[in-house]
């Protein structure tokens, strides 16, 4: 079993696709494009390992790379993507997803959310919905994307993600408190078809 730390997660993606290649010797020998949805721009800086691909690897494999958020698809229908062939390479935010495959939720148990009570929440899945709907909170569903802006307005009062995404979004123009609290993990990765 190889344990694969959070750093390298990008690079051992990378070692699967050329593992595979080692077993197909056409990939070896003729060039292939592989079709990449990723996870919205401002979630991740992912562009640059799909971009230098096959550069950094050598291996005769190029991809075409979109951001989810430039597809038109939306976030909890990632999953459709590649069995309907849109992509051979999806980024999945697995919370997002977990209406097709409710086997991916996880939740984290914490103490105490009194001051969330009569907030409007952005929540991820239905479990966090079902979660605030319990503290008190209103759950509100809106896109990654239109979170800042909604933060502005006051169409929400709060939101949940990761202090990188926050920061990438720009959150901090609009928002006046972080909490730090680990809430629920949010996990992210790769689907790739088998026919790539």
């Amino acid at each position: 079993m190889i344990r694969i730390e959070r750093k390298d997660a990008g690079w051992a993606m990378a070692a699967a696709i050329a593992a595979a290649s080692f077993r197909a010797p056409a990939l070896a020998q003729d060039e292939t494009t592989l079709r990449v949805m990723g996870m919205p721009l401002a979630t991740g800086k992912e562009q640059p390992f799909f971009d230098n691909f096959a550069k950094q690897t050598g291996l005769p494999i190029e991809m075409d790379y979109k951001p989810l958020d430039s597809t038109g698809v939306k976030e909890f229908e990632q999953l459709r993507v590649p069995k309907s062939g849109l992509s051979d390479i999806v980024g999945l935010r697995l919370g997002q997803v977990s209406r097709d495959e409710p086997t991916i939720l996880g939740l984290d148990l914490i103490a105490s959310l009194d001051n969330l009570k009569s907030k409007k929440v952005r929540i991820l899945d239905g479990v966090m919905a079902e979660f605030m709907e319990k503290i008190g909170a209103t759950p509100v569903t809106m896109a990654f994307g239109e979170l800042s802006r909604g933060l502005k307005l006051g169409t929400i009062d709060c939101a949940v993600t990761g202090p990188s995404s926050a920061n990438c979004a720009g959150w901090p123009e609009s928002a006046t408190h972080m909490y730090p609290l680990g809430l629920q993990v949010a996990v992210q990765g790769y689907g790739i078809t088998m026919n790539a």
